[in-house]
């Protein structure tokens, strides 16, 4: 689910095509996460309560903040999802188990339709997604810009001020701020602490409709900014801005009739398994949930986007620079400096290990083995001296001697019978020779 601090690869999975895009980032895969922790909720100790909630109130106002600053139209809405995912996992934490399914159910229709409203921008406006590009496309595209717009108020949960009359997102977003707001007294946390479960969420949700009027302003709003792309822009054509019509719809009806009868009626049959393992005796949370009554909150946050971007960067860029601002609008645009860190900590530090475990494989283990392999090289190439000059040198040896040898005797032996007769006669000759020599010594002396 993409949740704080493993939330990074949320916004480039947005990247692809926006109909894939639409649906991962609404009712599918980012889905996935909070299903499962609501089909584990039964299971779920308080302790694994407040650390669920704690990081869905951290993601939730950490995306909105990076919401804010962002200039691509699609990675506003990867971070806007961001912020509302984190509604969720902190309405599962505070308890607030049916209203942050519902708030699931409702988050699908306006998400997914302000996807494909921005891949229909972005295909009119030549495949160019920075808004810095944008404006004046109401003129173009005012089917687009309708369901844009309505999907704007849902998701900033718009009502009529001071009665229970509104669009989808406002009834799921508010069960979980109430859910929230018992949650911080049923942990007896003191002074402010008591509050942060409920204060982060009030406050991200005044600062959703604002980003949100921020986009829509930017983009359809005021004079175009980039006259060559305006001029070549036209309405999407019916098989695209037909599906968005539809999904704005049930983006303001998602929160009425049989949908949120069949969702919230079932929160008392939940309580118990939240109850369970909390020593209180606190009243169920369905007492707290009836609708909180909006006064006109949203309105002043969705005029006050409008009124700043409408004419796009000029004002804002001159508060971005004033400080504390610069330092805020530095820390939002980086994102918190978490793929900085990422980078350092994760990826260089990987490179770092895979350095040292090639140093070891090169070094260590290659060395061993070439090593040994050199080793055996040597042994082998003494081995083959010694075969060679040594077994081989007495074995061929002895044969060349004999071969010598008889070579030679063979010599003596001519086959012809005078020659033996006159060698033998000489012979003969020699030994008398011999024997009469001695003699006459023998005889000398």
């Amino acid at each position: 689910s993409a949740q704080f601090p493993l939330h990074t690869w949320l916004p480039d999975a947005m990247e692809g095509p926006t109909p894939v895009s639409s649906i991962v980032h609404s009712a599918t895969m980012v889905a996935a996460g909070v299903y499962l922790t609501g089909r584990i909720y039964p299971i779920l100790t308080p302790d694994a309560h407040l650390f669920i909630a704690t990081i869905g109130l951290i993601t939730l106002v950490m995306a909105a903040c990076m919401a804010l600053v962002m200039t691509d139209i699609k990675r506003v809405l990867a971070y806007s999802t961001l912020s509302q995912l984190g509604y969720m996992i902190l309405g599962l934490g505070v308890g607030s188990y049916t209203f942050a399914l519902f708030h699931l159910f409702t988050h699908a229709f306006f998400k997914c339709c302000l996807f494909q409203c921005s891949g229909s921008v972005i295909n009119s406006m030549h495949h160019e997604q920075d808004m810095t590009q944008y404006g004046g496309l109401i003129k173009k595209m005012p089917k687009t810009a309708l369901a844009y717009g309505i999907c704007t108020l849902a998701i900033a949960g718009a009502s009529i001020p001071f009665t229970s009359l509104a669009l989808s997102g406002f009834y799921s977003k508010d069960g979980i701020i109430a859910g929230a707001f018992e949650y911080g007294h049923r942990l007896n946390l003191e002074g402010w602490m008591g509050y942060l479960f409920w204060l982060g969420p009030v406050v991200i949700a005044y600062v959703t409709p604002f980003y949100m009027a921020r986009s829509f302003a930017l983009t359809f709003l005021g004079e175009p900014r980039n006259k060559h792309l305006y001029d070549g822009a036209k309405e999407a054509p019916a098989t695209m801005f037909v599906p968005q019509l539809i999904l704005a719809g049930m983006a303001v009806v998602a929160g009425w009739f049989f949908w949120k009868t069949m969702i919230v009626d079932t929160e008392p049959a939940v309580q118990p398994i939240y109850q369970a393992g909390y020593l209180d005796d606190s009243p169920g949370m369905h007492t707290t949930h009836a609708v909180l009554l909006h006064g006109f909150g949203w309105i002043l946050s969705l005029g006050a986007g409008i009124l700043l971007y409408k004419d796009g960067f000029g004002i804002a860029s001159k508060i971005a620079k004033l400080p504390p601002m610069n330092l805020l609008h530095a820390w939002f645009k980086n994102k918190f400096y978490f793929d900085a860190l990422y980078d350092v900590f994760m990826v260089a530090l990987g490179k770092f290990v895979a350095g040292v475990c090639s140093v070891v494989d090169k070094l260590i283990v290659d060395g061993l083995v070439n090593g040994a392999a050199r080793l055996g090289r040597g042994v082998s190439y003494l081995v083959g001296l010694n075969d060679k000059y040594v077994v081989d040198g007495s074995v061929n040896g002895a044969a060349s001697f004999a071969q010598t040898s008889g070579n030679l005797l063979s010599q003596s032996q001519s086959g012809r019978v005078r020659g033996y007769v006159t060698i033998l006669l000489g012979s003969a000759i020699f030994a008398g020779l011999v024997v009469v020599t001695v003699a006459l010594v023998i005889a000398n002396k």
